[in-house]
């Protein structure tokens, strides 16, 4: 133990105490003005002059493997509490006039790495930020704010997404000078306190974590109202939640719906506007017709073994019909009802469907598609006739290390015909399959992206014309524009795994939405399109 001189220097004291390898922190643990030390969950009471009382241990579950310890005044008292990171908790412990310090509460907490300690709702009680990793060590996508009663206990709870990648050092400080305090990360990224125990960020809605299933969606569930997050539960349970005029998600309801598994999809793939539910299962496609709100028609099972399959209208009604890969080929089949489809129409192709894509590539009134066989490392593009045919056509090889993701079929240049829009992921490169209007392509390289997790084609904007948005995996969302000169990113958001458009608002533009669900809880979060003439 070194102590400081009256003259600014440092003279040795020698102590008896052996501190383990847990963290150790200074803190006025019993209030006597002397400082002590705590060692993990172990307090030596400082008796002055550099020396120490016998240690006081604390019992404490989960706190054998502490990586982070944070003193701060959490119950009102005049004595110093603790507050320990451990694998998968961050638990409270509340220093007693003895010295020892008593266990008050723990919270679950997945792989907390980092603390801090403020006031942050003005009430002048202490509330607390942790860093955590959800998905793995190398990601610190999580910051959970807790906010404190006064006793040592943190009863709200705020969940967030943390949109800076490798920042992990959370202050709490007024950084814009409002009066209220913020949260900033790293001494460079602020997230501004905007009241009511919300902070200024994409705007995230938590919602319960018992509820959190395999399979959200963003679909009209209450008819003609608002949006809601649909979350299929174990069960014939459907949870929702409505989206609100303030883009937050509203109270939960649940109704029953058709079918029993997790993995049900809820969207429009009838095409009458309704929501259908639907599923899966050895590649027997179940579809239960929306009849309205939370209502369904019978079952409607596939006569035939689908793989990969594409929605596409294929005769012109309104029904969207599918095709599809299956064994020996590629199948098409025209809706005959909501949820059902007639014989299906064969057509060979030996190769590993990785994904597919359809459409009217040569404008002839028969569906085409293209087969990306990541296997074989190619693009085979397939022309449709009138019976429902396909035949190969322009096949693209590609490098030994290409991996195509997403191909997406769009009028992106906005010349009248379809175009697709595909990510080399290994290249990390955004490509496209520019069409001249005959149904023949030329691949381009439309510059470089981050490894990419999904593509979406979307007007944006409102001008008639569809934008790529292409989701970074674990770090941005950005938005493509695509000319006869190629692609311009328009601009790049900090939304990790992407976002898909939505109008949630009702305003009459695309917003974006992204769903984040890892362990037992998940964050839904909006980001606002405000069009500017």
């Amino acid at each position: 133990m070194h102590l400081r001189t009256a003259a600014g220097g440092f003279t040795r004291v020698p102590t008896t105490i052996t501190l383990g390898d847990a963290p150790t922190v200074v803190g006025d643990f019993d209030g006597d003005g002397a400082p002590d030390l705590a060692n993990g969950t172990v307090v030596y009471r400082g008796l002055g002059g550099g020396r120490f009382a016998a240690g006081l241990p604390a019992t404490c579950a989960g706190c054998a493997q502490p990586s982070r310890m944070l003193v701060a005044r959490l119950d009102g008292d005049a004595r110093d509490d603790l507050v320990i990171a451990d694998n998968a908790q961050v638990t409270v412990l509340l220093g007693q006039a003895s010295g020892a310090l008593s266990r008050a509460a723990a919270y679950a907490v997945p792989r907390p790495v980092q603390l801090a300690a403020g006031d942050l709702d003005g009430d002048r009680h202490t509330d607390l930020v942790v860093i955590g990793q959800p998905l793995a060590t190398t990601s610190d996508d999580l910051l959970q704010l807790l906010y404190g009663d006064g006793t040592g206990s943190f009863p709200d709870r705020r969940d967030y997404e943390n949109t800076r990648p490798n920042s992990r050092l959370p202050v709490i400080t007024d950084a814009d000078g409002d009066g209220r305090n913020d949260v900033v990360l790293d001494g460079r990224f602020v997230a501004h306190n905007r009241g009511g125990r919300r902070l200024r960020a994409p705007e995230l809605s938590a919602f319960a974590p018992e509820s959190v299933s395999r399979n959200q969606q963003i679909a009209a569930l209450d008819g003609p109202g608002p949006l809601s997050l649909v979350v299929a539960r174990a069960g014939t349970a459907l949870d929702r939640w409505p989206f609100q005029a303030d883009r937050r998600l509203g109270a939960r309801s649940s109704c029953a719906g058709p079918g029993m598994t997790v993995y049900r999809g809820v969207a429009d793939i009838t095409g009458d506007g309704r929501p259908d539910v639907f599923s899966s299962a050895a590649g027997v496609l179940s579809v239960w017709p929306g009849t309205g709100g939370c209502a369904f028609g019978v079952e409607r099972r596939s006569n035939v073994t689908m793989y990969s399959r594409v929605f596409v209208r294929v005769d012109g009604d309104a029904l969207p019909d599918l095709v599809f890969s299956t064994a020996g080929g590629l199948g098409v089949a025209l809706a005959t009802a909501p949820g059902a489809f007639g014989p299906t129409v064969t057509s060979a192709f030996r190769g590993d469907v990785s994904y597919l894509a359809a459409g009217d590539w040569n404008r002839d009134g028969a569906v085409d598609a293209l087969v990306v066989d990541n296997e074989a490392h190619a693009m085979t593009v397939f022309n449709g006739d009138s019976g429902r045919r396909l035949t190969a056509g322009q096949v693209f090889p590609g490098a030994s290390t290409d991996e195509l993701w997403y191909p997406k079929a769009g009028d992106v240049d906005g010349d009248g015909d379809l175009d697709v829009v595909i990510t080399n992921s290994r290249a990390s490169q955004l490509e496209l399959l520019r069409n001249n209007g005959a149904g023949v392509f030329a691949r381009e390289a439309l510059g470089p992206i981050d490894p990419v997790v999904e593509l979406t084609l979307a007007d944006l904007d409102n001008d008639g014309r569809l934008e790529v948005l292409a989701a970074d995996n674990q770090l941005a969302t950005s938005i493509y524009r695509v000319d006869a000169r190629g692609a311009t990113r328009l601009l790049r958001l900090q939304i990790p795994r992407g976002a898909f458009p939505y109008d949630v608002d009702g305003d009459g533009d695309l917003d974006l939405v992204y769903v984040n669900a890892y362990g037992g809880s998940a964050v839904v979060a909006v980001t606002n399109n405000r069009l500017v003439d």
